[in-house]
């Protein structure tokens, strides 16, 4: 019976969080973060979690060596292995099967207008398809503003994108 249990719960529907306080050896990313994604079970959602911390760390280590075109190529040399070697949190979330209404949100004035995006899918789905939408966003914004110093700019809101982006299924 025990064994049925695990089998008949392993399919379902998680939501991992993982949480980045740098830096840390090899990858001196300074920032602190969290990123929370999904899947239809809890290998797929930690799977999705890890990629986007990966992605998140990319980000800024991208940024950074945009504004400082000198920095040691050591130091951002292990940010894809500390992103596979993250504690990452799963938990079963049975809601998350479901078709959600999901709000996106990003708290950065210097990168986003504050606006709330909106977006309706499968709920495990919502964190990479809100981050995707939102990221588009907010770079589609930055390149209509045309400043001066674009660049660095829409490197430093991808890597705030990515890392900060909020998404809420209620």
């Amino acid at each position: 019976m025990l064994m049925l249990l695990s089998v008949a719960t392993a399919g379902e529907a998680n939501r991992c969080v993982a949480a980045w306080t740098g830096p840390a050896e090899g990858c001196n990313v300074r920032e602190s973060f969290d990123i929370t994604a999904g899947g239809s079970a809890e290998k797929s959602a930690e799977k999705a979690t890890r990629a986007a911390l990966e992605a998140a760390l990319r980000a800024y280590t991208t940024y950074w060596k945009l504004q400082s075109p000198l920095v040691d190529p050591a130091e951002t040399a292990s940010c894809n292995a500390r992103a596979a070697d993250a504690h990452v949190n799963c938990f079963p979330d049975a809601t998350l099967a479901d078709q959600r209404y999901c709000y996106v949100a990003l708290e950065s004035t210097e990168c986003w207008t504050g606006e709330v995006l909106k977006i309706e899918l499968t709920g495990y789905r919502s964190w990479d398809e809100g981050r995707k939408d939102m990221c588009a966003a907010v770079d589609k914004h930055l390149v209509a503003q045309n400043y001066t110093d674009l660049e660095l700019r829409r490197t430093k809101c991808a890597a705030e994108c990515v890392a900060r982006t909020k998404v809420n299924c209620p």
